[in-house]
Parts: structure tokens; C-alpha cells; sequence
């Protein structure tokens, strides 16, 4: 990695996730409008329904990713839905995105995770 890093979300990470999580509805050309509230709510519960990653260039939020948990009961799995995968138009191709799917499969494998 160079010139970002990876971290976990952070409650004041929350309205530039809502922006980014617009961006890419946009991406797709979907209209969304994102909640702050509601990310607030899911993120940072206990425990949380959803884990996220910010990555940064600074203090400027460049990428995210956002995680939800699965499981199939029947064969004794765990799993990580990677729900959102969003980097900046500007950090495209830069290796951000890798990282931040090198981080889901870290944290994937921290909880046990096939």
C-alpha cells in the first residue's frame, strides 16, 4: 500500500460513507440516497450488523468496504458478505481496492470464516 491505509470504521467516518455509498449507486446508475442514521445504527451496534473499512489518503476518506455476516447451518459454515466495495474515481486502479479486499479476507479468517 502506498500513500493510503486501511482502517476500521470510526462513528465519524459515518456521513462519508452515506456520500460514498451515493457515489456508487451513482456508479451503477441507481438512485439511492443513504442513511446516516441507519449506518450509525448497523455499524455500531452491539454487536454490529454490519463491519466496515474506510480507506484513507490522509484524513481524506478515499474507499470503503462494507461486510455482513452469513452462515449455511447445514455444512457448519461461517461467512462474510462483502456487501459494498467502493473506491474513489481517483484512486482507481491504484491498489486500493485490492487492500481493502486483502483486509475483508483477514477479517473473514478472524472470525472463522470459509
Amino acid at each position: 500500500m502506498s500513500g493510503f491505509n486501511i482502517r476500521g470504521v470510526a462513528p465519524t467516518d459515518v456521513p462519508a460513507l452515506a456520500s460514498m455509498s451515493d457515489a456508487l449507486g451513482r456508479f451503477h446508475d441507481e438512485t439511492t440516497k443513504a442513511d446516516p442514521v441507519a449506518l450509525h445504527r448497523d455499524l455500531f451496534a452491539a454487536p454490529p450488523w454490519v463491519w466496515g473499512l474506510i480507506a484513507e489518503a490522509g484524513a481524506q476518506p478515499i474507499g470503503y468496504a462494507l461486510m455482513l455476516p452469513t452462515a449455511q447451518v447445514q455444512h457448519a459454515r461461517r461467512g462474510i458478505d462483502l456487501h459494498h466495495l467502493y473506491v474513489a474515481p481517483d484512486w482507481r486502479g491504484k491498489g486500493v481496492g485490492r487492500a481493502l479486499m486483502t483486509t475483508v479476507e483477514t477479517h473473514a479468517r478472524t472470525l472463522h470464516c470459509s
